[in-house]
């Protein structure tokens, strides 16, 4: 937490409410990346990735996954990086 305190703006007045807002959205975004990522992420990761694994005449309900899913979630997740950065430009450019 110090580490966003550390981060946060200096030309804020003091007493108004603009780093308990910035602060808000800060953990806001914390928490959807947190809980969308599995939700994104699961259901990719099987789609691509989702392989078999069951040895001759042994019935398995293992479930492993193929290196192409994972290479889809790193990916998906470099898209969302670099969608973040542009995002944080805009709003940076137009003073929000």
């Amino acid at each position: 937490r110090s580490l966003a305190v550390d981060t946060l703006p200096s030309d804020i007045e003091e007493g108004s409410s603009g780093n308990a807002q910035l602060l808000g959205i800060w953990g806001v975004a914390g928490f959807v990346g947190a809980s969308l990522g599995p939700l994104i992420g699961g259901p990719m990761l099987y789609l691509f990735g989702h392989q078999d694994v069951s040895e001759e005449g042994v019935a398995s309900d293992a479930i492993e996954y193929s290196l192409r899913g994972y290479a889809v979630l790193v990916s998906l997740s470099a898209l969302y990086f670099f969608l973040s950065a542009i995002t944080l430009r805009y709003i940076k450019k137009r003073g929000v």
